[in-house]
């Protein structure tokens, strides 16, 4: 640096003397001198020389881009402070006004009175009871019939309590049911109708009375990994207008257990269900004095479970029979299987049994024609291969077709015994049978107002012992619709076709040679009933949440429809009433 200081003092100093040197050419005499310039002044400036390189300057600092670094990840103290959330007040809509009782009165053709009566608690937690009355008759005539008077009466009370860990129920029901064997054949001979003729009207009379009561007992609220059971004691007894009573006990009991989801399963059920049957009939005519009795055992384990859109139930059913101080075992398997591939599609299919114990009061809610005798066999449906598909096209189109093919062994069927000559009275045939049963359902909701479905059966027969399928159709269809005009006026119809059916009816032959007392004997013969068309409509206008008017129109093609062979129903019959809620 000092080096440096030097050469630039000694460089400075030369500079000064030569340029003082330059001033002082003649430095002793100072020479005055005039200078004349003859043209216009030119101003010039001279070109400067420019560099032609642009300064640089080079940067000799590196800097090192690979930095190292880390975050500290210091840890701050959180405080929880538990609040109350206020509740979001939903407005739901207010609860539909329940009333204590419906009255419903009517008057119809035919001499047709209907009245019906229910009383039944409002809402409640603890408990729900009500009880009910009805009845329906008519004393109209039917040409070419006897007395075909009938009486329907009913009345009942029930109760059901609510408690924390059980619900108990229990009801008490009477019932007296009256008709007449008003028909006969119309091949009657000239010589047996006066014979008829005469006959008076206690003498085609039959009603039936039931006393029915039923307890109960249930866990309330059903839950995953406990023990579920329900248990139920039914009684009732039985008879008719030809000193016939029947007693009947039945204890019923499922216990099963829910568990919860897990890896394998939504969930599974496993439980047993346990009933025991007995039935006695005992005829106190004194012509005809005889007593039925049979006690049936049925126990049934299985497991169910859920697993996505896969439902399989699994079981074994198991029933003993005693009867006529014999027993006899019956088994069958029980599976149950669908599969949701979506709401529109669900197949499903299974196998099942069923031994199906048979009661006098079971036929003649059937049959009301039916004439007792204590042979009475029940039958057994040895298996069942059933199948289908259902399923909701839309939310308001729901479908349902099957198809189910069952082995019968004591299948039965009603015939016209060969000791009543009128034929108006059945008995029982029993055929082992394989029964083909076709099924398919279809149910539409349009806009709320207009519900319509139709269904229909298709049954085939083949049997061992007996040529036809008596009595039974082998077409049924129905189609029921309702439509709700506005909020008073609703209109509802219901169409049913029943297809032919076989009828056996025994013919009396009579030796016409013997006019005192002429001799006949009994020949079997076989006919068709024709099928029949039966149309049913009913329009209620309501005036009020409490007030309403209806009208019933039954038989609506005026039609001679026969339920049963040789008894002809009432053609058109119409009832006219009000129903009033308190």
């Amino acid at each position: 640096m000092i080096y440096n200081k030097f050469l630039f003092f000694v460089t400075f100093s030369i500079i000064l003397i030569l340029s003082a040197k330059a001033q002082n050419k003649d430095t002793a005499v100072l020479h005055n001198e005039e200078i004349f310039v003859i043209k216009t002044y030119e101003p010039t400036v001279i070109e400067a020389e420019k560099l032609s390189n642009d300064p640089q300057i080079k940067d000799t600092f590196n800097l090192n881009r690979n930095v190292n670094f880390r975050i500290l990840a210091p840890h701050f103290k959180t405080v929880f402070n538990i609040d109350t959330i206020k509740p979001l007040k939903v407005g739901g809509e207010s609860l539909t006004k329940l009333y204590n009782s419906y009255l419903k009165l009517g008057f119809g053709n035919y001499t047709t009175p209907l009245a019906e009566l229910y009383i039944n608690n409002l809402r409640s937690k603890k408990f729900n009871a009500g009880g009910y009355i009805k009845h329906l008759s008519s004393k109209g005539k039917i040409k070419e019939t006897y007395y075909p008077e009938y009486s329907n009466n009913s009345a009942g009370v029930y109760g059901k309590k609510y408690n924390k860990n059980y619900i108990l129920s229990g009801n008490i029901d009477f019932e007296r049911n009256v008709l007449n064997y008003y028909g006969y054949d119309e091949n009657f001979s000239d010589l047996i109708r006066p014979q008829f003729d005469l006959i008076k009207k206690n003498d085609f009379k039959q009603y039936f009375w039931g006393l029915n009561t039923k307890v109960g007992i249930a866990n309330n609220a059903p839950d995953t990994g406990k023990i579920n059971y329900k248990t139920q004691i039914a009684h009732y007894i039985y008879a008719d207008n030809y000193d016939l009573t029947e007693n009947n006990y039945k204890i019923s009991n499922n216990i099963n257990k829910i568990n919860k989801r897990n890896s394998t399963f939504d969930n599974y059920t496993y439980g047993i269900n346990l009933d025991f049957n007995y039935n006695k009939d005992k005829n106190k005519d004194t012509a005809n004095k005889t007593t039925r009795e049979e006690s049936v055992l049925f126990g049934q384990p299985y497991f169910s479970i859920n697993k996505d859109a896969v439902s399989i139930l699994v079981g074994l059913n198991n029933y003993v029979s005693f009867k006529n101080n014999n027993s006899n075992y019956y088994f069958s398997p029980e599976l149950n299987v669908s599969f949701n591939v979506s709401d529109i599609f669900v197949p499903y299919g299974g196998v099942s049994g069923k031994y199906e114990q048979l009661t006098y009061k079971s036929i003649t809610q059937e049959n009301p024609y039916f004439i007792y005798n204590d042979s009475i066999e029940s039958p057994n449906k040895k298996i069942s291969f059933f199948g289908g598909i259902k399923g909701n096209i839309t939310p308001k189109i729901y479908y349902n077709f099957s198809a189910d093919l069952s082995q019968y062994d004591n299948m039965y069927f009603f015939v016209n015994p060969e000791n009543n000559i009128a034929n108006n009275q059945f008995s029982l045939t029993y055929s082992n049978a394989d029964i083909l049963k076709l099924k398919g359902s279809v149910n539409f909701l349009i806009k709320d107002k207009i519900n319509c479905g139709i269904e229909g059966v298709f049954y085939n027969y083949s049997l061992d012992d007996t040529i036809e399928a008596w009595q039974k159709p082998t077409l049924d269809i129905g189609l029921f619709s309702e439509y709700r005009i506005n909020k008073k006026v609703t209109v509802k119809g219901t169409f049913m076709y029943k297809g032919e059916r076989a009828f056996r009816f025994a013919e009396t032959v009579i030796n016409t040679m013997d006019t005192i007392n002429p001799p006949f004997s009994i020949k079997y013969n076989n006919n068709k009933l024709k099928p029949y068309l039966d149309f049913n409509l009913s329009c209620e206008y309501r005036y009020s949440n409490v007030i309403s008017a209806f009208v019933n129109i039954n038989n609506f093609t005026n039609g001679r429809n026969y339920f049963w062979g040789n008894y002809p129903s009432q053609k058109l019959n119409f009832i006219i009433g009000v129903t009033y809620s308190l």
